[in-house]
């Protein structure tokens, strides 16, 4: 009897073992519910890592814009037991996993794709490799179109809206799987100047306020030089130098740190930067950074002579913390017609001053994604310089730049007359008066015309 007891006991045991590897969906998606557009909790797609199979496990009602993701389910390969089960809990537009080392560590990872936006902007979720506990991680990943350089060890990220003319492109580095900048571009194209072939012409813009941003003069020779030096953010991983007369912004990338002691009793830190013109480096910059300003030791050493130059500091702006302490909690609001079929998402910017527009139409099953930013030179308003064109009022401006993203979202979809009556009911329902307070809500008059604004622009 005893035996039996014990026996029955090590079964029920090893059930529960058994039962606790098993994966918690086992259904696959079938060709009928992909037809119909709508199932319920079922593996999508499955795929293949190393010792692991990935299933993606999702759910469809016909009125989604996307996929809703589940979780993803880590099989072992060889006996398809759940090793783990990783919650998603939002939506996206991937349908198959993507595999490759995205932290260049020689493990294998995954990603996913999230959705794309205007002018062919995508944006994936990554999930890393921890070769210690043999699981995966959300790696936290920012940016649109990403890709992964396993030569430099480098992620880049490139990003282009406003009808083509704002394009963003940055470079980052993994500290402990975390992206850090190091390099970053913005360009703007100044309304409608263009060239001779007719392409826009651009100029180089300030991305975002940096974290460090000082104007310097050499000392000393015959023929003294200016420059400006700035450091991007709090990282202090890279920046940029740009002489006077010039308009190349020349990269600079961290290169070490040293503490510095006073006679009084302070302390700060020495860093080095190397200037790296065309990925080579011609040289090395150095400054003291104390209670985040540079107070002195500004130097650049030049690589092919190792002559080296003092400067001298001109002026020194504040660091965006100053700045971002003016910015207010976002706000967001909802706008819809048509009993419900088309919705307008909109919210204040974070980053920057703007209104940012996600529009869906559930009929088309398709949307957009877009920004507002209003500026105002002398008496006129410029709505991001759209098409060049200058509005004596904003809300005419409002209304012209909407409706232009109206319609060709829809002339893209080839639904001209669903776009037009989408408009009409955007207008008649109060939709487009909603919009409009909520922007002036934003941006008014004493905000355009203050410095704040200036800084951004």
């Amino acid at each position: 009897m005893k035996k039996t007891v014990i026996i029955l006991s090590t079964l029920f045991f090893i059930l529960q073992i058994l039962q606790a590897q098993q994966p918690r969906f086992t259904e696959f998606r079938t060709s009928e519910e992909i037809e119909n557009g709508e199932w319920q909790d079922k593996i999508t797609v499955e795929a293949e890592l190393g010792n692991y199979i990935l299933q993606l496990v999702t759910s469809r009602e016909k009125s989604d814009y996307d996929n809703q993701w589940l979780c993803v389910q880590v099989l072992d390969k060889s006996t398809r037991q759940l090793v783990q089960e990783m919650e998603l809990g939002y939506g996206g537009r991937g349908d198959s996993f993507e595999i490759d080392d995205y932290n260049f560590d020689g493990y294998d990872d995954f990603s996913l794709l999230g959705g794309y936006g205007t002018l062919d902007n995508s944006y994936s979720f990554y999930f890393l490799f921890d070769p210690e506990t043999k699981t995966f991680f959300d790696s936290g990943f920012d940016g649109t179109n990403l890709e992964f350089h396993a030569d430099t060890k480098t992620i880049t990220s490139s990003n282009r809206c406003c009808a083509g003319s704002k394009e963003m492109y940055q470079t980052f580095k993994l500290v402990d799987n975390r992206m850090i900048l190091l390099e970053e571009q913005c360009l703007d194209a100044s309304g409608d100047e263009v060239d001779k072939e007719g392409n826009l012409i651009f100029e180089e813009v300030d991305c975002d306020t940096p974290h460090i941003d000082i104007q310097l003069q050499s000392v000393g020779l015959k023929k003294n030089f200016r420059l400006r030096m700035a450091i991007y953010d709090e990282d202090m991983a890279g920046g940029f130098v740009l002489y006077k007369g010039q308009k190349e912004r020349i990269p600079i990338h961290f290169d070490r740190s040293e503490n510095v002691d006073y006679p009084d009793g302070n302390s700060a830190k020495l860093f080095y930067y190397n200037e790296m013109h065309n990925d080579e480096n011609n040289g090395v910059y150095s400054f003291t950074l104390r209670d985040a300003s540079v107070v002195d030791n500004v130097y650049y050493v030049r690589k092919k002579d190792r002559k080296r130059f003092t400067l001298k500091i001109i002026s020194q702006l504040q660091t965006q913390e100053a700045v971002s302490t003016q910015t207010v909690e976002a706000r967001s609001k909802e706008i819809s017609v048509l009993d419900g079929t088309v919705i307008l998402e909109i919210s204040e910017g974070t980053d920057f001053p703007c209104i940012g527009i996600h529009f869906s139409d559930k009929n088309l099953n398709r949307g957009f994604g877009t920004y507002m930013e209003i500026k105002k030179r002398g008496e006129f308003y410029l709505m991001y310089q759209w098409k060049g064109k200058e509005y004596a009022n904003m809300n005419e401006g409002i209304e012209d730049v909407l409706k232009e993203h109206f319609i060709s979202f829809y002339e893209g979809e080839k639904q001209e007359k669903r776009g037009e009556e989408v408009w009409s009911a955007f207008v008649n329902e109060g939709g487009l008066q909603s919009f409009i307070d909520f922007v002036n809500e934003i941006i008014d008059d004493e905000f355009l015309n203050s410095p704040f604004n200036e800084t951004y622009g």
